[in-house]
């Protein structure tokens, strides 16, 4: 949607062209008193009987009925202006005056000027001056203290045709023009009424203008008006339903876009500009966005006025029509052709949709060559500021906060584009258009991860688009331009859970982050967030640890504690399994120091005919296998056998005859198998000295 108040240069010649005003002039010297007769809307004549010198004062009081008469198919509108003058001029010393005329200024272009009292025409001059036409009226009769002069001044307001976007306007689709009023301010009496035919639907700027119905059916707008000089209108209506349909089709990207153009019929040009606009705008829009065309069915394109209130256009996405003001500008069209990408479906804040399609429509116009009206931010327009989440919708906000909306938006947008490129913003659309979690797996390079609908509004999700896919930061234009007090207080939270979630992703290192958590990020849950990256941290610690035990054991950890890490069990379980395989570990450590210390003569005793290096080799094994639990039974096994191995020592020592008839021979070779299997120099001690020893 794009706003008729925002416009300056000629839309703001649609607001206020200038009201009906005249200045006094007399055939004496003007009294020094003449500064409120500048302002009134009308001027007298004043003549004194004799030759003195009299000077003139406020005392002819004229009050005035203007009707304009609207005449679509003569393409004018007549005004006719029924007023009554009233000399409340006292007398001079020298002998009685009188009033022999008045001035007012009627709009300029005014033809067919001409005045009467009755059926007796009236003498005028016509004296075109800045920005108006003077008429001076001749009374038939002289106007002396309480005389009251009835009369009537006749004009057409004829419009001669040319550009579209021209401030008069009369034809049977569409009618546009500015209502003065006119009479003496401060008088009760004055008035202005509007007479259009019945088939017309009137929309009023500035006035007010009250509408009824004429006993001939026809459309009256009224008012009473006190103060002529200070009062302006200008009235547009429509005729529905006149309209000539040009449907074309064209290439847009690699989709074919259908459209209609619906132009009132007597209006041809305005149908045959906004094609050509179209078939330049819309390849240019589709470039710079980098979004495929979204609609399915035509987009139909319609000619407006009062349909549009406040408005130059308007795009209705769930009738894919926009209407545009028949005066509006090509930047206005291309606005409203840019909300086929911007609007609810991509992001639901209305300060987003009109930030975008105000910035791209801008930068197609230049793109292709034309130009017009662009939203700038005034000092002005910055007193009326707030928060641009608290932008209402329509109808909800004055004519100065929506002003500023709009220009503080597309400010916003031409900002953020200062800290990226073309490129970065059609990565953020594309990721919108598509649901992409805006915290994708660091390492990935697979097809971005997309999500289920989440809570958090359309600028928090574009704030993490803009920042994850640009790389740049934007946090501070939220703070500035977007967010209210307490979403400030938010996106402070945010910052600080960001900055602790990059240290645990660099802390990761190659390992990726859960998706629960990438999510809860960017769902703004940052309490949830802060809980997993506690629990992450304590993982990766413990896995720190692991890494440099298994280093020092000559081990290759199992790859099952990243994928409970990077898995969809949460990080609890992640938790769950590095403690088990820290504990299993330090076990197999445990058995590994164990077997390196030298057994004493009993112990070595006992550890005849077992085999706990097999069972260490079983652990080892297992461990790498990523079965820690069978790792911890053998690694168990080899600490158990070695606890027992002085028990079943001394076991044997009480049945030491038994040993000794067995010989020195089955001795030595058992020692030399456990002790130095490959060294055929070895000393065996004979099988006494090891009694002698435990003994």
């Amino acid at each position: 949607m794009r706003a008729l108040f925002a416009f300056s240069g000629t839309r703001i010649r649609l607001m206020r062209i200038g009201a009906g005003r005249a200045t006094v002039y007399q055939m004496s010297r003007p009294r020094p008193r003449v500064g409120a007769l500048l302002a009134l809307a009308v001027v007298a004549t004043l003549l004194p009987v004799g030759p003195s010198s009299v000077r003139a004062g406020e005392g002819l009081v004229t009050l005035m009925d203007a009707t304009y008469d609207v005449l679509p198919e003569e393409a004018r509108v007549h005004v006719a202006i029924d007023a009554v003058s009233t000399s409340l001029e006292e007398d001079a010393p020298e002998g009685p005056v009188y009033y022999a005329g008045i001035s007012l200024n009627i709009p300029p272009g005014s033809s067919n000027v001409s005045a009467s009292s009755g059926s007796t025409p009236l003498e005028i001059t016509v004296t075109p001056i800045a920005d108006a036409i003077r008429v001076d009226v001749g009374f038939s009769e002289q106007v002396f203290l309480d005389d009251s002069y009835h009369y009537q001044v006749v004009f057409d307001l004829v419009d001669e045709g040319g550009a579209a976007d021209r401030d008069f306007r009369i034809g049977h689709s569409i009618v546009a023009f500015p209502v003065w009023a006119f009479g003496t301010p401060g008088e009760d009496g004055n008035s202005v009424a509007v007479r259009l035919p019945a088939a017309f639907e009137p929309s009023v700027y500035g006035g007010p203008l009250e509408q009824t119905t004429d006993a001939d059916g026809a459309l009256r707008l009224s008012a009473d008006v006190v103060n002529p000089q200070d009062w302006f209108a200008y009235v547009t209506a429509e005729r529905p339903g006149i309209f000539t349909e040009v449907p074309f089709n064209l290439a847009v990207g690699d989709r074919d876009a259908s459209l209609i153009v619906r132009a009132w019929d007597d209006d041809p040009d305005w149908g045959n500009r906004i094609r050509s606009l179209l078939t330049d705008g819309l390849p240019a829009l589709h470039e710079l966005v980098g979004l495929d065309w979204p609609v399915a069915g035509d987009l139909k394109v319609e000619e407006s006025a009062n349909r549009l209130g406040d408005y130059a256009g308007i795009y209705n996405r769930v009738t894919e029509q926009i209407n545009v003001r028949y005066d509006a500008d090509a930047t206005v069209t291309l606005h409203e052709a840019a909300h086929v990408w911007f609007n609810d479906d991509l992001f639901a804040d209305r300060w987003i949709g009109e930030a975008w399609a105000e910035f791209y429509a801008v930068h197609s116009a230049q793109a292709i060559g034309v130009t017009g009206e662009t939203f700038t931010l005034t000092d002005d327009l910055l007193a009326a500021q707030i928060p641009l989440n608290d932008w209402g919708e329509i109808g909800a906000e004055s004519q100065d906060v929506e002003a500023y909306a709009y220009a503080a938006s597309y400010h916003l947008a031409e900002l953020i584009s200062e800290r990226t490129d073309f490129a970065g913003l059609r990565a953020v659309w594309r990721a919108a258009a598509s649901d992409e979690m805006a915290y994708q797996p660091i390492h990935a390079t697979g097809d971005p991860q997309t999500e289920q609908a989440t809570n958090q509004a359309g600028w928090q999700v574009l704030l993490d688009l803009l920042e994850e896919r640009t790389g740049a930061d934007y946090d501070d234009l939220w703070v500035t331009w977007v967010a209210d007090d307490r979403e400030a207080d938010l996106l402070a939270t945010r910052a600080a859970t960001r900055e602790r979630y990059l240290a645990t992703v660099s802390e990761a290192g190659a390992w990726e982050l859960p998706e629960a958590v990438r999510a809860d990020l960017g769902a703004w849950q940052f309490d949830d967030v802060a809980d997993s990256l506690d629990t992450a941290d304590r993982v990766l610690g413990l896995a720190a640890e692991l890494d440099e035990l298994a280093d020092e054991l000559e081990l290759e950890p199992p790859n099952q504690l990243r994928v409970a890490f990077e898995g969809s069990d949460g990080l609890d379980a992640a938790l769950t399994e590095v403690n088990k395989e820290l504990f299993a570990l330090e076990q197999i450590n445990d058995a590994t120091d164990g077997l390196a210390a030298d057994p004493d003569p009993v112990e070595w005793l006992g550890l005849l005919f077992s085999e706990p290096e097999v069972e260490l080799d079983a652990a080892r094994t297992t461990w790498e296998a990523g079965d820690h639990g069978s790792a911890g039974e053998h690694a168990e096994a080899v600490l158990t056998i070695l606890d027992e191995a002085d028990d079943h020592g001394r076991e044997r020592l009480g049945i030491g005859g038994v040993v000794l008839l067995l010989g020195a021979g089955v001795v030595a070779v058992v020692w030399r198998r456990r002790n130095a299997p490959d060294d055929p120099e070895a000393t065996i001690p004979p099988p006494d000295e090891a009694v002698e020893e435990a003994a």
